[in-house]
């Protein structure tokens, strides 16, 4: 599905923006 494609593109922001992680 698109959320583990998200979550991928949410880790990498997470790396280079210092985003807190999202809640599982």
């Amino acid at each position: 599905m698109h959320l583990h494609f998200t979550k991928i593109i949410y880790m990498f922001n997470s790396s280079a923006w210092n985003i807190p992680e999202l809640p599982e």
